[in-house]
């Protein structure tokens, strides 16, 4: 990891070597100004990540300083220290000049400690935001000022109530023996647990099953003395039963008299999804470049297959065992050209025919079309399809085959025998959705596969391709919409559609 330069600028010599005698055992560079002239002076010559400037200095004061180094490298983040509190100037300082952080003398030299290393990792995270696609940087913005306002409510309950933990608009919670000794009113807010509920529960029962082991392995080895990265993410159960993502910064502590981690968490459960959809689109763009490659290159060859096998079936007669196996050739290479429609259908999805479409009628059309293949007496459709619904903007043969496709998974996953349940209806004021849904009370999905139902390729049919849902996947995304699937703990999948009402554009 590259060296961090840390400049400190302040006029008294005590407070200067203070700092350096706490930071020096970090192996930070440090570098000294007496005044803010020259803290201005030194970033203009040097790389400097973090900048702690005294707000009262000759010369130059703090504030004048932290709005010529933001000047210079706007990224640089500064922590401003002071003896005397005004509560407009820290919220100039915060809000209109950019400072991350204003710790108030005599400061807690652990407080300091973790301020500087929180300060390095945003500058990290901001430096990384700029290679970031143009649909998540309003998000970081978004983020950064929320942490802003975090720290501002935080730091201005220090300065008021003296009482930072309990007004802290981040999660605190202390861990000792394994168990949660402590928790702040926001750790209660975002789980929805009450106090009572918290208090010496195991921390393996507050983490996801599949981040458990991991979390439980780094908490041994932090209370055994071993240096570890002080940033985690992982997943945390509410009371609903739901879990969110949290940015984790941790570090050992002292609880009533007795070695405890003390741990500062962040919700970061949207910046997550976020994440998880680049990473979807990425993949996506990959898989549909290599399905238009292949389909490409095996399109003439099954074509001279299949003509050939027809031909000899037609003109040489062949009898028994031959012309048997010509009917399996040719069976077979009709069902690859099939595969290799679907894969450029998934590949080069055609240009959206939009016109206005009333989704019951076609719903309804698309269930008789699916019924022609089932038994009557053996599986139950139920409607309850809203009445009175708008039309929506949609290509009316792709929404087609979304209802068809999600009509037809249903009824497979039955195994002959069941109720499908089929809705409509709309959701939202002010920015309604339409949506539609496809429920069987089948065997459900396992949870190991439920997350993989919309991947390319993906399948636990025999038989089948695997695109079906991928195509309705991207068929969704076209109309601006989104596709989920819920699960019941004993049984039974539900695959909900929602396409906008309205929209404002022609999507390709």
């Amino acid at each position: 990891m590259a060296e961090k330069n840390i400049l400190i600028a302040d006029d008294e010599p005590a407070v200067r070597k203070m700092l350096e005698k706490l930071l020096r055992n970090d192996a930070y560079r440090l570098f000294f100004a007496c005044d803010g002239e020259e803290a201005v002076a030194l970033t203009q010559k040097h790389t400097i990540d973090v900048a702690i400037l005294d707000v009262a200095m000759p010369k130059m004061g703090g504030v004048e300083a932290l709005k010529e180094i933001k000047a210079i490298d706007h990224h640089i983040e500064v922590i401003m220290i002071t003896g005397n509190v005004e509560l407009g100037g820290l919220k100039a300082v915060f809000f209109r000049y950019g400072a991350i952080d204003y710790l108030i003398k005599p400061f807690d030299m652990m407080e300091l400690k973790l301020t500087v290393q929180r300060a390095l990792n945003n500058r990290e995270q901001t430096l990384r935001s700029t290679s970031v696609l143009k649909e998540l940087k309003s998000r970081i913005v978004e983020l950064e000022q929320d942490f802003k306002e975090k720290t501002f409510r935080l730091r201005e309950s220090q300065i008021k109530y003296k009482n930072i933990v309990n007004n802290s608009t981040d999660t605190i919670a202390v861990i000792q023996d394994g168990l949660l000794k402590f928790i702040n009113k926001r750790g209660m807010e975002l789980t929805g647990f009450c106090r009572d509920e918290m208090l010496d529960t195991p921390l393996a029962d507050l983490l996801h099953p599949e981040d458990r082991v991991e979390a439980l392995k780094r908490y041994r080895q932090r209370m055994a003395g071993k240096h570890l990265p002080t940033e985690n993410k992982f997943r945390i159960r509410k009371k609903d039963g739901s879990f969110l993502w949290v940015m984790c910064q941790t570090v050992t502590t002292i609880w009533q008299d007795r070695p405890a981690t003390l741990n500062f968490l962040r919700d970061i459960t949207q910046q997550k999804r976020m994440e998880e959809m680049l990473i979807r689109s990425e993949k996506m763009s990959s898989l549909g470049q290599l399905s238009a490659g292949l389909a490409h290159e095996l399109r003439n060859p099954l074509a001279i297959i299949s003509s050939c096998a027809q031909f000899c079936l037609e003109n040489m007669n062949p009898e028994g065992l031959v012309a048997e196996n010509f009917k399996v050739i040719h069976r077979n290479s009709q069902r690859a050209s099939m595969l290799i429609r679907e894969l450029l259908a998934f590949a080069r999805p055609d240009r959206l025919n939009l016109k206005s479409v009333d989704m019951n009628p076609l719903f309804e059309r698309m269930l008789r079309m699916a019924q022609l293949e089932v038994d009557p007496s053996h599986i139950i459709f139920v409607k309850r399809f809203e009445k009175g619904l708008p039309e929506i903007p949609g290509d009316e043969e792709k929404l087609g085959q979304i209802c068809l496709n999600l009509i037809q998974n249903a009824i497979q996953a039955l195994q002959g025998k069941g109720t499908i349940t089929l809705e409509t209806r709309v959701a939202g004021a002010s920015d309604p959705m339409f949506e539609l849904s496809v429920a069987d009370d089948g065997p459900g999905i396992p949870k190991e596969y439920r997350q993989r139902i919309f991947d390319p390729f993906f399948t636990t049919k025999d038989g089948g391709t695997g695109l079906g849902l991928s195509i309705c996947h991207a068929i969704v995304e076209q109309h601006l919409g989104n596709i989920s699937v819920a699960c019941g703990e004993h049984g039974g999948t539900r695959i909900t559609v929602k396409l906008p009402v309205k929209q404002d554009k022609t999507t390709e």
